[in-house]
């Protein structure tokens, strides 16, 4: 399982991202192979300025550290794609 950090959604100052986590796989079909994929967010991370907030699935506020610790370099990323 892999993650990334969905482009931003703009709106007026307000900058909109998603981190989704995507699992592949692929399993052989008689002469051929079949690959499947999920895409799955993780969490919202909303930005104005250089302020972000995380929030995950469940509207919780999530804490800068822990999702570095997840999502290494998201957060900055973020940042860097709304300047």
């Amino acid at each position: 399982m892999t993650w990334s950090l969905d482009p931003p959604i703009r709106v007026g100052k307000v900058a909109v991202a998603a981190i989704v986590e995507t699992e592949t796989s692929a399993h052989a079909v008689i002469n051929s192979i079949l690959a499947t994929s999920c895409k799955r967010p993780r969490v919202v991370l909303i930005a104005w300025s250089d302020e972000v907030e995380v929030i995950d699935m469940n509207g919780r506020d999530l804490d800068h550290g822990a999702v570095e610790a997840l999502y290494p370099g998201a957060i900055s990323r973020l940042i860097e794609q709304v300047r």
